[in-house]
């Protein structure tokens, strides 16, 4: 059993020991731009460390951000109205009536259970399942991630990073070179391009992408076992913390 991990109850196999997996996708082309790794069973306050890792990353926040209710919480919700960002994040159970908030007490959360009961806020939140699910799919069946194979968090997060890489890569081969953004604040070299595309905007002149934030917990046991204009999708992904013993070590 991997000692950083944390015992946490997933979709299937019951209580496992696991971490908590967490990226942010991108609306656009479903590209995962940011990823955390804890040992905490509760995907609170993992949004605003997510969009801070995009901010750094792409020196712009999102325009707008689609989460599931794992991810909401007052303090979160006033955070997303300061910065300016169109957030969409659940407030209760899908399929089930949200409780009213206390607009005194919690008036972020009373305005988010106003604005999702509107049709556009429905709809707008309803693209959170095929943005950030399809990500969370592709790790799972097509590259069959279900555990980690190393054992500590700083170890795993690393893993975690690669594995996220992955389907980026693939997704990447498609798309124009001129959708690479140059580097923020205009240090450092550029990346080669092949000559002008008047087809295509000037990447450096892209507004903010939206961000949803589809999120959906999966749990990882120890070591190989378990379970991220366009919106950003923040997805939380259980796995299991530590790999089987191969049957010949028995």
């Amino acid at each position: 059993t991997d000692p950083e991990s944390a015992i946490m109850r997933t979709g299937s196999e019951g209580f496992q020991q696991c971490y908590n997996a967490q990226v942010a996708v991108d609306g656009e082309h479903q590209l995962i731009v940011a990823t955390e790794l804890t040992s905490n069973a509760s995907d609170q306050g993992a949004l605003v460390g997510l969009l801070d890792e995009v901010g750094d990353r792409f020196g712009a926040q999102p325009g707008t951000v689609l989460a599931d209710a794992g991810y909401c919480n007052e303090r979160d919700l006033s955070e997303l109205e300061a910065r300016g960002i169109d957030g969409y994040v659940a407030t209760g159970r899908e399929g089930k009536r949200s409780a009213g908030r206390d607009a005194g007490r919690h008036p972020a959360t009373h305005r988010m259970v106003e604005k999702l009961a509107t049709p556009a806020g429905r709809e707008r939140y309803a693209q959170r399942k095929w943005l950030s699910e399809a990500p969370n799919g592709w790790i799972k069946e097509v590259l069959g991630f279900r555990r980690f194979g190393v054992r500590g968090l700083a170890k795993a997060r690393g893993e975690w990073n690669l594995v996220c890489l992955a389907p980026d890569i693939k997704r990447l081969q498609p798309l124009p070179a001129g959708w690479v953004r140059p580097p923020v604040g205009g240090t450092g070299p550029k990346p080669p391009v092949s000559g002008p595309r008047p087809d295509l905007p000037d990447p450096s002149a892209r507004p903010a992408r939206h961000c949803a934030l589809p999120m959906s917990r999966s749990s990882c046991p120890s070591p190989h076992r378990g379970r991220p204009a366009h919106p950003l999708t923040f997805l939380s992904h259980l796995s299991t913390a530590q790999a089987p013993r191969p049957k010949e070590c028995e």
